[in-house]
């Protein structure tokens, strides 16, 4: 047998025991647990309704106890007692019934039988000598049988108490308390993990069904007998003894030895998985089962996964045998090869492998043999040669992807501003045919609306003038879209009807509609005044923006998936630069290095693209993260002034800090350090001589930072457009320093999502510019919303 046959062999062998072994344990250990712990689940159900079930009878008994002793009723059943005192008494049994959704009836009946007082009046004056609880219940508590009512069909059980006179001596009659059985059926129902096939329900001492079963009818209430193991189990004498005299009922089931909980067959013919349990005071069995097929359901699906698991082992490690075996005693096959060769005069042969072994050293060192050193220098700078020229050619198509990416950047922003300048158009053209319209009055009631405004809201009434406009036209948030609580997103027009100014829709605005549906809009609202200049109502204008919106989804869409997809190859690229300037692929000639260091801050500047375009990506989704925490926001700015100041200094210019207040905020340190590198960063960028001041203050509850440069300022049709996306100043001009267009933007959504704000306080152009930046203070209202805000978008 060969080498390799004889290693794959002894592979399997050993991996078939170990994983038969292993399975049967497995499979032995999990179908024991899961036997175990559905016995034990039917045996705690049981426990746990019967608990209850006393429980309630005990109270329903003690109750119909404490009735029985009201004097109200010895004046009744003794004849002292007057006509007022008789309503009194039939009143307090209607009040009974009221409070007691359990009681079906309630009778009072004096010695002689004959019904004194009863809640259905039909009953009074009528004698009820041989009734079992008039009979019984003279001598004490009673019990009754379940019964049903031959004209309603109900089920019903009574309780009856002697009602005795003040001495408590003499019994004068006896009060019967008629109960229900749906509410025992409604809890019976109501527990829960027994499966699909799994039930509880009650059997009277004479083996007759009592509550509804899931598998039978409901006439086969008191009609079907349930003759099953457990229930003549229930109903032995010998265990009725051992509850009765308050023996732990677990013990008493498992005193022949046994579990609790059984398999039997039952009043199906099915086998399950049951128990039962004697309720003494009403002389009733509760019968708790499962399917035993559902029992063992999930484990023979456990033995299928094991078999699946050993199989794909099995299959797996031989796979890996084979390779392996191939492994070893290939190196043994290509040396004895080489070795034939040799022996035939051939001295050019090769024979060296890596292997760490000893075949793989003997094999190398008979290559080593026939090497020479200008062979091997040759062959290494041949090797180098052709590494540069490779990547050379990566980064030169990597030049075309960056120049293609922004292209198509620059085509998407440009098709927004054509589509923002088609869209004037069309607001026109509507305009002139009758755009979305109506007017709030002062009340607001609907003073006009057009088609085109009713249309959208899709509303079917009568005539909407004079109404409340959220009856036609409800504004509604994103964040509520069904408009819970009666909350609305039209504060717009609050604002105008107060201020006599004009409001914008906030952006997440969306117009609900009767079928329930939303379409979002936009637009705004503008004052209407009378001659005097006072304000008697709005006009509101909007229109759907559906379109509009799904080309920013789709715009952020690609964004996202071009920026994840560059990301991975540009970080290679910077790897191979880095390592080929390092020296690791040989010495790298002097008028490579400049070349290779351009190519490289290309490419870092690449990766600063991409990470700010998959920044705004995840603000868009909402999945930025924040660490929140409290700490002294004047330690954080002065760690990042002496991280930047050699930055300062190597431009010639200052950078320093005056006025900081030492308090603690509540947000993001690295956020904040982000925020603070980017409006310094950007100061120092676009200054070419003088400075950088940083000064602070607190205001409220906000702590707010302003960073002023000397720089170049900023024109005043720019600075409406400065937070945008991919808004950067042209920089062919001045010879400015080219950026993404992104890093205020980045900054502004961060501080708002903390609960603060970046702001442009000042700029003129070729004097300098002011930016301001907020953030909550520690232990204010402002940070304890905040903190409630984040902690909600994380539950989400």
């Amino acid at each position: 047998m060969k080498i390799r046959n004889r290693i794959l062999l002894g592979y399997l062998m050993a991996f078939g025991m170990a994983g038969i072994l292993g399975a049967l344990i497995a499979g032995w250990s999990m179908e024991k647990f899961m036997s175990q712990r559905a016995h034990e689940n039917v045996a705690n159900i049981s426990t746990q309704t019967a608990t209850y079930l006393r429980s309630y009878l005990d109270s329903k008994i003690s109750l119909a106890k404490v009735e029985s002793n009201g004097s109200l009723f010895v004046d009744l059943l003794t004849g002292e007692a007057t006509a007022s005192e008789y309503q009194m008494a039939k009143k307090w049994m209607e009040t009974v019934m009221l409070t007691d959704d359990d009681v079906s009836e309630l009778w009072l009946l004096n010695n002689a039988g004959k019904m004194m007082v009863a809640t259905n009046p039909s009953l009074e004056s009528l004698y009820l000598t041989s009734d079992p609880n008039f009979v019984n219940g003279k001598k004490g508590l009673w019990v009754g049988d379940v019964i049903r009512d031959e004209l309603t069909g109900k089920i019903f059980w009574t309780i009856a108490f002697p009602v005795v006179d003040q001495n408590q001596v003499n019994t004068l009659g006896v009060l019967v308390t008629k109960l229900k059985i749906e509410p025992l059926e409604s809890f019976l129902r109501s527990q829960g993990g027994l499966g699909e096939t799994g039930e509880s329900f009650l059997v009277t001492s004479d083996k007759k069904l009592l509550s509804k079963s899931l598998f039978l009818d409901s006439d086969s209430v008191l009609k079907t007998v349930i003759d099953t193991e457990n229930v003549r189990r229930c109903f032995d004498e010998s265990e009725i003894e051992k509850v009765e005299s308050g023996a732990d009922y677990d013990d008493v089931l498992a005193a022949d030895g046994k579990d609790s909980t059984r398999t039997y067959v039952d009043y199906r013919g099915v086998s399950v998985l049951g128990t039962h349990a004697y309720i003494p005071q009403t002389k009733w069995c509760l019968v708790t089962k499962l399917n035993q097929s559902e029992v063992w359901d999930p484990i023979v699906k456990t033995r299928l996964v094991i078999l699946a698991i050993v199989g794909m082992g099995f299959l797996t490690f031989g796979v890996a045998g084979v390779i392996l075996s191939k492994k070893i005693t290939k190196p043994i096959e290509e040396l004895q090869a080489a070795v034939d060769v040799v022996k035939a005069g051939n001295f050019d042969q090769k024979v060296g492998t890596a292997s760490p072994d000893e075949v793989g050293k003997l094999s190398r060192s008979f290559d080593e043999m026939v090497q020479s050193v200008k062979k091997y220098r040759q062959e290494a700078s041949s090797k180098l040669d052709e590494q540069t020229k490779e990547i050379t050619s990566k980064n030169l198509k990597m030049s075309e992807q960056q120049k293609a990416l922004l292209n198509v950047l620059e085509d998407v922003e440009n098709e927004k501003w054509r589509v923002a300048g088609e869209k004037e158009k069309m607001d026109a053209i509507l305009g002139s045919i009758g755009d979305a319209v109506f007017v709030v009055n002062n009340d607001l009631t609907l003073g006009l609306i057009n088609q085109v405004a009713l249309s959208l809201s899709m509303w079917k009434g009568e005539a909407a003038i004079g109404i409340n406009y959220r009856q036609v036209l409800k504004f509604v948030s994103k964040d509520n879209p069904q408009a819970e609580n009666d909350q609305f997103n039209d504060e717009f027009i609050e604002k105008v009807l107060k201020s006599g100014e004009q409001a914008e829709m906030s952006a997440d605005t969306l117009l609900l509609r009767p079928d329930g549906s939303t379409i979002p809009v936009a637009d705004s609202a503008a004052p209407l005044r009378d001659k005097e200049g006072r304000v008697v109502g709005c006009v509101v204008v909007f229109r759907d923006v559906t379109k509009a919106k799904e080309i920013d989804r789709m715009k952020d869409e690609f964004l996202s998936v071009a920026s994840h997809e560059l990301r991975t190859p540009m970080t290679a690229v910077k790897g191979y630069l880095s390592m080929l300037l390092e020296g690791d692929y040989g010495e790298v000639h002097k008028e490579w290095v400049e070349p290779i260091q351009t190519v490289m801050h290309s490419t870092e500047r690449l990766i600063n693209l991409v990470n700010d375009l998959l920044s705004v990506s995840r603000m868009q989704a909402g999945r930025i993260k924040f660490a929140m925490s409290d700490f002294g926001i004047a330690e954080v700015v002065e760690q990042e002034i002496a991280e930047l100041k050699t930055i300062a200094t190597d431009k010639g210019l200052t950078l320093e800090a005056h006025d900081l207040p030492r308090v603690s905020v509540y947000a993001d340190q690295d956020k904040i350090r982000q925020i603070i590198n980017n409006l310094v960063g950007n100061a120092m960028k676009f200054t070419e001589k003088g400075g950088i001041v940083i000064s602070g203050t607190t205001e409220g509850d906000l702590f707010k930072l302003f960073v002023k440069d000397s720089g170049m300022g900023m024109a005043p049709d720019f600075q409406n457009k400065l937070f945008g996306r991919f808004v950067q100043e042209s920089t062919s001009v001045k010879g400015r320093p080219a950026g993404t267009g992104l890093g205020l933007y980045i900054s502004q959504q961060l501080s708002r999502q903390m609960g603060g704000d970046v702001w442009l306080v000042d700029s003129k152009d070729g004097e300098g510019s002011t930016f301001g930046f907020s953030i909550p203070i520690s232990g204010t209202g402002l940070a304890d919303q905040v903190a409630n805000k984040l902690r909600r978008l994380l539950q989400v």
